[in-house]
């Protein structure tokens, strides 16, 4: 019960600490302005665009139903990819803001989301790793070594070959060709394993 607790106090701390610099920190951040808007909001008194603190976004797409959990870029830079609390996975075209594509994640919201090219890596809180064709929209695998919510998933160089890590404290490199089991397993933590990097 000790053991479930670590890795829940340890973020409690992380996001304490944050906090606490951020609110430290908001005299000395930088102030950014944004061009001159012309929309109601941000005219003065005067009538003249008033200056702001913030940028202002250049399209806000609602995405998913429930949070959208991860956004990553494709390497071509043609697609966004975002990964839903409603467990979809959608990939965006980044020259019209439109939706190209939403693929069900049969193994319920993404708790990792890695891209490769035309290829993409879930993580799930059953412990399940699925390897995506984006093109398709297909499921090409399923990895699995237990029931241990998966954290962080990375492509290791290539797209047939990815590492996982998880609340079982353990590091997995897998090769994409081997879904029964993992090439080789790392097992230097004392807590969850929560980012992964190559």
């Amino acid at each position: 019960e000790r053991r479930n607790l670590r890795p829940l106090l340890f973020k409690l701390l992380i996001g304490a600490g944050v906090a606490s610099a951020a609110v430290a920190m908001q005299d000395r951040l930088p102030h950014f302005q944004s061009p001159a808007g012309t929309s109601p909001s941000t005219l003065s008194a005067s009538g003249q665009p008033a200056r702001s603190s913030f940028i202002l976004p250049l399209q806000t797409v609602k995405a998913h139903k429930g949070a959208a959990t991860s956004v990553l870029y494709s390497e071509d830079g043609r697609s966004i990819i975002t990964a839903g609390a409603d467990a979809t996975l959608k990939i965006w075209s980044t020259s019209s803001g439109g939706l190209s594509r939403t693929i069900a994640l049969d193994d319920g919201p993404a708790t990792a989301l890695a891209i490769m090219g035309r290829k993409a890596l879930t993580g799930h809180g059953n412990g399940r790793i699925a390897l995506w064709d984006l093109e398709r929209g297909e499921k090409l695998s399923t990895y699995a070594r237990n029931e241990a919510s998966i954290w962080s998933v990375a492509f290791a160089g290539a797209a047939d070959r990815f590492a996982a890590s998880g609340h079982d404290w353990k590091v997995a490199l897998w090769d994409a060709k081997t879904p029964s089991a993992p090439a080789h397993l790392f097992e230097g933590h004392d807590s969850a394993a929560q980012a992964v990097a190559y």
